[in-house]
């Protein structure tokens, strides 16, 4: 296996985890893509009872099935689209993940600290929000895309499509009604990935009908996410959301060398 695949794999782990948090409905095919949403939010109870979960903790193990490589990892996240992502995988070390609503931020043993920049951070930025109830904020449109199969089930699949940014695809259950897979593809420096995360149980956890298991599958590789535990509005650690000093050094150089790029123009000019 190639190190690049296991680093980009780490990369992605991740995504789609607030996805299992903030899709959990059970709910009937209207005609347009908006009603299934909506529907969707009104199954979860509703805009105000949806809103009384201001923050989420989601705990769970990890199996990277094709290198057989295992690991664990914690979510926090809270309204409209902060996080800290934070995963342990054995022999790979420790990812971290942020975004406090400005600067999305990544460091890891591996490669050390970076901040996102370009289509990269658009698409994660997206990712980021804590649930459904934003959809008319961040998407310009919803479109049908076309029917299909998950896991046998027939679907339902819909298109988010925001500004400037690659769509991300959900497949709702025509029998059930429940969101069953997410799609989008991730902005690389190499080329784009294509990551595929399939929901394949839901429990209840503290009332809520969450997904306990998510397949995900990047280039190749086979990940199994198990949520062990989520908690709604328990005690933030203190600065959670808040930047790592690596991530604000990062911030400090780039503003010098911005300032420095400019006074090099004036100077030309």
């Amino acid at each position: 296996m190639k190190t690049h695949k296991i680093k980009l794999d780490m990369k992605v782990l991740w995504l789609g985890l607030v996805f299992t948090s903030s899709l959990c409905a059970q709910t009937t095919f209207p005609l347009t893509a908006q009603d299934v949403v909506e529907k969707a939010i009104r199954t979860l109870g509703g805009r105000n009872k949806l809103l009384e979960v201001d923050h989420s903790l989601v705990q769970g193990t990890l199996d990277i099935k094709s290198v057989d490589i295992q690991g664990t990892f914690k979510i926090y996240s809270a309204r409209p689209n902060k996080l800290y992502a934070w995963f342990d995988v054995n022999s790979m070390g420790i990812l971290e993940r942020g975004f406090d609503g400005k600067v999305y931020w990544e460091k890891s043993t591996a490669s050390g600290p970076r901040i996102f920049t370009g289509d990269e951070l658009k698409m994660n930025r997206l990712l980021a929000y804590f649930d459904l109830l934003y959809y008319d904020q961040i998407y310009k449109e919803l479109q049908f895309k076309k029917l299909s199969q998950v896991n046998d089930q027939p679907c339902q699949e819909i298109d988010l499509i925001a500004q400037d940014c690659n769509p991300i695809t959900l497949s709702f259950s025509k029998t059930t009604g429940l969101p069953i897979q997410q799609e989008f593809v991730i902005p690389d420096v190499f080329e784009p990935t294509h990551v595929t995360n399939t929901i394949m149980a839901y429990k209840e956890f503290n009332g809520h009908r969450i997904p306990s298991l998510m397949v995900q599958k990047v280039r190749g590789m086979e990940t199994h996410r198990i949520i062990q535990s989520v908690e709604f509005n328990g005690k933030l650690p203190e600065g959670i959301f808040d930047l790592p000093q690596e991530i604000k050094a990062l911030l400090r150089e780039q503003a010098a060398l911005d300032a420095n790029e400019m006074m090099v123009q004036s100077a030309e000019n």
